[in-house]
């Protein structure tokens, strides 16, 4: 199955992996083979948008990988795959809108100005263009991240791809996030968004809810529930807010680290308030779920925007656990039934990007406990507790029905019970080891399962994770996990980097942040990840001057300081119980 023999073996922990040169080569090598696939796709996206949606899903776990280890080369390559997207944006002011209050499916409109985007049917008097917005966001919210990582590295370390790549995207993300959240002036109307639920048939009073409306506008509508009263996913969450939110929290977290190479954004003051309010929304979504431990002990998890979906034809089945194909009598919906497991994916990603850049932007949402126990909800409520022949429910809930029964009037469609638990492999769960250390556990599991040379297992990798979904009311044989294709190597590529990171990306005093750059003379604010226990901060002029000096309370991960600072260089030393860390600033 895999070039390198030494890693074909069962391991005793993933941790191992991490260590292992030769599992490194083995990621290098797919993502050298699998490259032109992506490459392609990104070559394609003006004429078929979802190819910015899979080349997320495809390379999210391997771009984290890229910047946990270090991998300057990987990280260069990656940049310069995702550039090939820019030649394939339209610079328009001609725009096609879903769901007006006419209750027409789209609507043409002209816009203020002429922005650049992804969207289809703009060229050779053709008509004017309609943005996948979903699509666009998952990528946006890729490409954010690793603008954000970007301004991490210390800028003499930048390579001038980096810094091609970042100049290059500002802009998109910048005009992106200003369409979408802040609005634009369309035909004399102010502050006009893209988004709408008429499309939904979502209603409040009895009458259809607006359209036109910004993030801005939707997240305070979400917040008291006020899209529709009719159906509860006219209330949801959903895809496209989870993207816009993590990725305008990654481009305001990115330009807080380094002003120079992230210019501030004219908006940053509405975009910071509208993530304000977004945090609200998500935590007041959150459920907490009682769960045992695999001693039995009970811990509690966390399920995100319980039964919003309830009503959603996705989710019809989602009751049915029987092996044969439903029919009509068979459909059944719990009332609270969580999101798919498919879906879920948005959640390591969303959550991780709020988590690393609330102390950069000032909040403290989501903290430690939130993400353990959203790492709980998997680990203990998702997984199906049996290392031998590991399984996952489809829904996060732990409900394990049918999944899209008939989805877009296919013939004999679905997702039979357990039958998405490939997407555990591809959806880089293996970052919450970070977490919740016992993924450890089920990613070792995993791995064994798919390397098995026993009949037993092999049997039941072809019969759980290769056959995805029904069509024609009989499973499809999708993957192969003995001699891999290339959608089986696509999922082995995701998995390993989710898994191959795990401890190169523990937190060091090179972690530590000092922000803004270049700082203000009136204010430095100092950011200590939470693994790491600094008793000391300390600053020095450049003569070695000691200018500051401060003892730091046990767990205090923020300090802000107010020394008014002539313009110049200073170091900021940071000391732990076993070394120090020193960090130039510049005061301007």
């Amino acid at each position: 199955m895999l070039a390198n023999c030494s890693i074909n073996a069962q391991i005793s922990s993933v941790k191992d992996l991490a260590s292992d040169p030769l599992f490194h080569q083995e990621i290098q090598d797919l993502w050298k083979e699998l490259k032109p696939e992506i490459e392609k796709l990104l070559e394609n996206s003006d004429k078929h948008p979802y190819n910015l949606y899979n080349t997320q899903i495809q390379t999210h776990s391997l771009m984290k990988y890229a910047f946990n280890t270090s991998n300057i080369k990987l990280i260069d390559d990656l940049l310069k795959t995702y550039s090939i997207s820019l030649s394939k944006m339209k610079y328009t002011d001609q725009y096609i809108f879903y769901y007006f209050e006419s209750g027409s499916y789209t609507s043409q409109r002209t816009l203020d100005q002429k922005y650049k985007m992804w969207v289809t049917g703009v060229d050779n008097n053709e008509p004017p263009g309609i943005e996948g917005i979903i699509q666009s966001s998952q990528f946006l919210a890729l490409i954010s991240e690793a603008v954000l990582e970007i301004s991490k590295i210390k800028p003499y370390e930048r390579t001038e791809t980096m810094i091609d790549f970042t100049k290059s995207f500002i802009p998109i993300l910048d005009s992106h996030y200003k369409r979408w959240v802040v609005g634009i002036e369309v035909e004399g109307v102010k502050d006009v968004g893209p988004f709408g639920s008429i499309g939904w048939g979502c209603k409040k009073d009895g009458k259809l809810t607006s359209s036109l409306l910004t993030q801005i506008e939707r997240i305070n509508l979400l917040k008291t529930n006020a899209i529709g009263d009719n159906f509860s996913y006219c209330n949801a969450v959903t895809d496209q807010e989870l993207w816009i939110i993590s990725g305008v929290s990654n481009y305001l977290a990115a330009s807080q680290i380094d002003s120079e190479l992230v210019k501030k954004s004219e908006y940053f003051t509405v975009l910071k308030k509208f993530l304000s309010d977004a945090n609200s929304l998500l935590a007041s979504r959150l459920t907490t779920s009682n769960l045992l431990d695999f001693e039995n002990q009970p811990v509690e998890g966390l399920n995100f925007d319980l039964g919003a979906w309830s009503d959603y034809s996705d989710y019809d089945y989602a009751g049915y656990t029987g092996a044969s194909y439903p029919t009509e009598s068979d459909k059944s919906t719990p009332k609270n039934v969580g999101w798919d497991i498919s879906h879920a994916r948005r959640f390591i990603f969303v959550f991780e990007s709020l988590y690393k850049n609330k102390e950069v932007l000032g909040f403290s949402f989501p903290n430690d406990d939130v993400m353990t126990k959203l790492a709980n909800q998997f680990v203990y409520g998702v997984f199906n507790k049996d290392f031998t022949y590991p399984l996952f429910s489809n829904y996060m809930d732990g409900s394990n029905g049918w999944y899209r029964v008939g989805y877009a009037g296919r013939n004999g469609f679905g997702y039979a019970p357990h039958s998405i638990t490939e997407s555990v492999l591809s959806g880089g769960f293996g970052f919450y080891q970070k977490y919740q250390p016992q993924t450890d556990l089920i990613m070792t599991s995993l791995y064994n399962t798919i390397h098995s040379k026993e009949p037993a297992i092999i049997n039941f990798v072809k019969d759980k994770y290769e056959h995805l979904f029904w069509m024609n009311h009989k499973p499809v044989h999708s993957y192969n996990f003995s001699a891999p294709n290339k959608g089986t190597k696509f999922i082995l590529l995701e998995f390993y980097a989710s898994i191959g990171s795990i401890d190169m990306s523990g937190e060091n005093l090179d972690d530590v942040q000092v922000y803004p750059v270049p700082a203000k003379d009136d204010e430095i604010n100092i950011k200590i990840p939470s693994k790491l226990s600094v008793k000391q901060i300390k600053i020095y002029d450049v003569l070695g001057k000691l200018i500051y000096n401060k003892n730091l309370i046990p767990k205090e991960r923020l300090v802000t300081l107010k020394l008014n600072l002539a313009r110049g260089i200073y170091f900021v030393n940071a000391i732990t119980d076993d070394t120090e860390f020193n960090k130039k600033i510049i005061v301007k």
